[in-house]
């Protein structure tokens, strides 16, 4: 069960945890971009074990279920991307702006599109994003290969509006 303006969500590879967001009311109605709170849920118990506020909801889970990628202040000048634990503590890993986010299956990286570039960064924030590859379609998304080391992306094939 999920609260009343459930978007996206993301289950963990093990079935443990399930990741949700749930939409606030758009404050601005013409605004592409709706406020929104991430939600971790117990599938066993389906009680919440976490939320994290002010996030753009497309979670992504690890591959054990003990970590969350959120986006907090999303198109704005604070844009930072997140991970999340289940004990509600947070650590930035990256900042600038970003469409598509995703952990890698191994949980040690993650990817992400900004504007049409593909980024990677540490899962950890250890080191900085370094950019992988031009001329992708953010919204179109990507998929990491199993053992992690791969990409696959699709083409960049005309414009579209990611930040009002």
């Amino acid at each position: 069960t999920t609260r009343a303006g459930a978007g996206p969500s993301a289950v963990d590879r093990n079935g443990r945890y399930a990741a949700y967001a749930a939409f606030a009311p758009d404050p601005k109605p013409t605004s592409q971009i709706f406020p929104s709170t991430v939600f971790i849920v117990g599938l066993d118990t389906g009680k919440e074990v976490t939320s994290f506020a002010d996030a753009y909801g497309f979670p992504d889970l690890s591959r054990e279920g003990t970590s969350v990628l959120i986006q907090q202040n999303y198109c704005g000048k604070d844009w930072a991307m997140i991970v999340g634990s289940l004990d509600g503590k947070t650590r930035i890993i990256a900042q600038g702006g970003a469409f598509d986010a995703k952990f890698s299956p191994d949980g040690s990286q993650v990817g992400f599109t900004r504007g049409i570039d593909l980024w990677v960064v540490a899962s950890d924030g250890a080191t900085p994003a370094r950019k992988v590859a031009s001329g992708v379609h953010g919204p179109a998304g990507f998929e990491w290969s199993p053992d992690s080391r791969s990409i696959s992306i699709p083409p960049f094939f005309g414009g579209y509006g990611q930040c009002p």
